[in-house]
């Protein structure tokens, strides 16, 4: 039975499965080079290229037997949203959020487009209206026949993880800005069965929260989070700041929830409505008197310390060790090793695409409802493209060569220093370069933090990341006793601490504080990738690379012939393998007015 996955929100993607194996997921961004792609927004539009090109891939159009959109249904929407929109209310005695009701804002209502009877069922009309939007796709494509089910946001982040792991039971906790009128989710699962015991709602967002302080800081929400992670490494948390944070948002030990006051003070109404600017307002009035370092790492300590918290309760009130991490905020690598160092935890899986790129993968999953026996073994899961190297090959008069052992030449170039692009294979799922989308260079030097990020056009305050070969993991890295984290390893979704062995041959990966956010790699999961970095520590004796992502500054990660092409012509680098050629840049001079 083929099942396809939609979702129509920020890194909105499309996602197909036969039963429990996923035949494959893309993100729209890729296609669209519309970063962050939001099918919400007008000028963005669905995923309509990811659908059109698991349709042609796959031609499976008269088998798909259900589609999966990821979204809760409008009825229970409206009744989830009014019930947290009361609560909020009773959690905090502020009945000025009552005035959105009372005294509608003009302004608020012209920017849903709804009329005075819509905006009053606010939840109902915003849902049904994403879904009708898509329900015209799902018609022009001829796919009205098949069963549609609805799956709630975070059921479906759950679902990413829970179905592609071979645990028998597991804890399950998402945490982002907001979804489906909640920001958070903690499940019990079981077999086939996910089951919700505990819910957050939207008001209660650590993830708006970690994004608020990202826009006063300068930089945009739901894209550079990353970057006040990296940057709190400068800076130091201060007493008299935390305090003021502890008010704006904390973890409530007697209800074992997260709380905030972000919100209140002013006129609000039920999801989706947001006023983030009120946040935004108050982060920066707190934290004027700051430095932008301390200001990170402040937020990044508090971040830690709650959702720390969170986790620990949860664990303990069911006694489940197992613990899979999705959702945006567990984009975090460093405070998801915070929670590998939890005692109580017996294993830590963060799922590879856990941000909003994974819910359609993760609700096509949930509608079949197959526990598999194995875990996923890899995520490259994106179209493989060497029909159209071939094609570019012959288009551009591209001088290139095919070599015997590719991977050998690719590792000699290492090892002489030079940088190299690799698009090789199916792009990656989710939000991390695994190899096959990747830009490699030697991790030597402690200065290429500042030397690669220029030659990229970047500018990243944490150091980049290793991929590591497995035969080097014990010598590299220090692992946690007590938890397991090997998968989050596999997917740089988690920090761990480097050995001295790490920061004196390879310090380019390791991060101010004595940390690295690593992929290992085997042989099982990518045989070519593995082989380059088997060739390179034959050369020199050192089995780790940096691997950072193949893309021209604030554009995604390439995903077609012609986008590696173009940014590796963009890009001051020295080598591309497209495929199974060998391409040296100085060949490409003759085509770079063409492609740019």
């Amino acid at each position: 039975m083929y099942t396809l996955g939609i979702y129509d929100g920020h890194n909105s993607s499309c996602t197909l499965t036969k039963g429990s194996d996923i035949l494959f997921s893309i993100e729209e961004e890729r296609l669209s080079r519309i970063k962050g792609h939001d099918g919400r927004i007008d000028k963005h539009g669905p995923p309509i290229k990811s659908l059109k090109l698991i349709l042609k891939s796959f031609n499976k159009i008269s088998k798909i037997s259900k589609i999966a959109l990821a979204l809760q249904d409008p009825e229970s929407l409206r009744k989830t949203s009014m019930i947290h929109w009361a609560k909020a209310i009773q959690d905090t005695r502020d009945t000025t959020i009552l005035d959105f009701y009372t005294n509608i804002n003009k302004s608020s209502q012209k920017k849903f487009e709804l009329d005075e009877k819509k905006y009053l069922d606010l939840s109902f009309s915003t849902q049904q209206k994403r879904i009708l939007k898509l329900m015209k796709i799902i018609k022009k494509f001829g796919l009205l026949k098949c069963d549609i089910e609805y799956v709630p946001h975070h059921i479906a982040h759950h679902a990413s993880n829970w179905f592609t792991t071979n645990k028998k039971i597991a804890l399950a906790i998402s945490l982002d800005g907001r979804g489906d009128a909640l920001s958070g989710l903690v499940s019990i699962c079981k077999k086939n069965k996910i089951k919700p015991i505990h819910e957050i709602s939207s008001f209660n967002s650590i993830g708006h929260f970690y994004s608020a302080i990202t826009v006063s800081l300068g930089f945009k929400a739901v894209r550079h989070e990353g970057k006040i992670t990296g940057l709190a490494a400068f800076g130091n948390p201060n007493k008299k700041l935390l305090k003021k944070y502890k008010k704006l948002i904390w973890f409530n030990s007697k209800k074992g929830s997260i709380y905030s006051s972000l919100f209140t003070g002013t006129a609000y109404g039920p999801y989706p409505w947001a006023n983030f600017k009120v946040y935004i307002d108050k982060i920066k009035i707190v934290g004027s008197p700051y430095s932008r370092e301390d200001v990170a790492a402040t937020a990044q300590f508090h971040l830690e310390r709650v959702v720390r918290e969170f986790v620990s309760y949860w664990v303990k009130k069911t006694g489940i060790k197992e613990v899979q991490l999705s959702g945006g905020v567990f984009a975090n690598v460093k405070l998801n090793q915070k929670i590998a160092n939890i005692k109580t935890i017996k294993s830590l899986i963060v799922h590879p695409g856990m941000s909003d790129c994974g819910i359609s993968l993760g609700a096509a999953l949930y509608v079949n409802a197959k526990k598999p026996k194995i875990n996923q073994k890899n995520y490259y899961l994106g179209p493989h493209k060497s029909k159209d190297i071939d094609e570019m090959i012959l288009k551009y008069r591209i001088k290139a060569y095919k070599p015997k052992n590719i991977s050998q030449i690719v590792a000699t170039k290492l090892a002489e220093k030079k940088i190299v692009a690799r698009y090789s294979g199916s792009s990656e799922y989710g939000p991390r370069a695994l190899g096959n989308r990747s830009i490699l260079f030697h991790a030597g030097d402690p200065k290429v933090n500042k030397f690669l990020n220029k030659k990229l056009s970047r500018t990243e305050f944490m150091p980049f990341a290793p991929v590591t070969i497995i035969d080097d993991i014990d010598k590299s890295y220090v692992i946690p006793k007590n938890t397991d984290i090997s998968e989050s390893m596999k997917y740089m979704t988690i920090t761990v601490n480097c050995t001295k062995y790490m920061k004196k041959y390879c310090p380019a990966v390791v991060h101010i504080d004595g940390t690295a956010r690593p992929q290992i790699i085997s042989k099982d999961q990518n045989s070519a990738y593995y082989k380059v970095l088997k060739n390179y520590k034959k050369i020199t004796g050192i089995g780790t690379l940096i691997n950072t992502s193949f893309n021209i500054h604030e554009e995604p990660i390439v995903e077609t012939p012609k986008d590696a092409i173009r940014a590796f012509i963009l890009s001051d680098l020295d080598f591309l393998i497209l495929g199974d050629y060998f391409i040296d840049k100085k060949d490409l001079t003759h085509i770079q007015g063409s492609l740019i």
